[in-house]
């Protein structure tokens, strides 16, 4: 027997022996045989028909149908590559200007960096007690946050407040403070001006630090000084925090 997915091969059937004498004269019926030639026309007139197609897909007809896609396709591409050379343009440009603003600044940045400098090395030196003061009274070291009760609502629940807003407004009034000292060191103030603008910022500072139980610095013309409740505070805290097992 012909196997049809593989034509070298064949595969031996044993017929018995009758149907093996018959087989012969089967071959040559005229019914079977008027099938056979049936097939084979058919088979000729299929293998035509795709011949004739196959004619029809031609590579002219190929490139004559994608010959419109290809074109844009070839001006994509230009324009993606021309896009890709004007970044790069570009960018080399950016570059380009950035190194030289840096360098066109640079002279600037020296100059003024040698002039601030002179400023802070020549500053009146209270001006530098006068911001460690403040910025020991923004660190909080001292203050006490606390709430208490405002008695019974009418359904008997208890109403608490707390100086929370206090704390708020004096660290929003030592952080203009500090800012100004900051300007200080780099403005031509003589000491009379600075001892009356230092002042000033204590003036401004002392109502609303009372609030939270702290005190501005003093400052005169011989110095800065810590207000006397801030230094015993200090102390007793410095002496709390020194003995065995208490909290700092």
């Amino acid at each position: 027997m012909f196997d049809n997915d593989n034509p070298k091969s064949i595969v031996k059937v044993e017929l018995p022996r009758e149907l093996a004498d018959e087989l012969p004269g089967l071959l040559t019926h005229p019914e079977i045989r008027a099938i056979a030639e049936k097939n084979a026309v058919e088979g000729v007139a299929r293998r035509k028909t795709l011949a004739t197609a196959l004619r029809e897909v031609t590579l002219e007809k190929e490139v004559a149908a994608c010959a419109k896609d290809e074109r844009f396709a070839e001006e994509a591409n230009a324009a993606l590559k021309a896009a890709e050379r004007a970044v790069i343009d570009a960018r080399d440009k950016y570059f380009a200007a950035q190194a030289a603003a840096a360098a066109a600044a640079a002279p600037f940045r020296t100059e003024r960096d040698r002039l601030e400098r002179e400023l802070l090395a020549t500053a009146d030196r209270r001006i530098s007690r006068f911001r460690e003061e403040l910025i020991d009274l923004r660190r909080n070291r001292f203050h006490e946050s606390y709430s208490w009760d405002l008695g019974k609502d009418l359904i008997g629940r208890t109403l608490y407040t707390n100086n929370m807003e206090d704390i708020g407004r004096a660290n929003a009034l030592l952080d203009a403070a500090l800012a100004d000292a900051a300007a200080m060191v780099l403005e031509p103030l003589s000491r009379a001006e600075l001892t009356n603008r230092m002042q000033a910022w204590c003036g401004k500072l002392a109502p609303v630090l009372a609030k939270i139980r702290l005190e501005a610095p003093r400052v005169t013309d011989g110095g800065v000084e810590r207000a006397a409740a801030m230094v015993d505070r200090d102390v007793v805290r410095r002496d709390s925090a020194a003995k065995p097992g208490a909290r700092a």
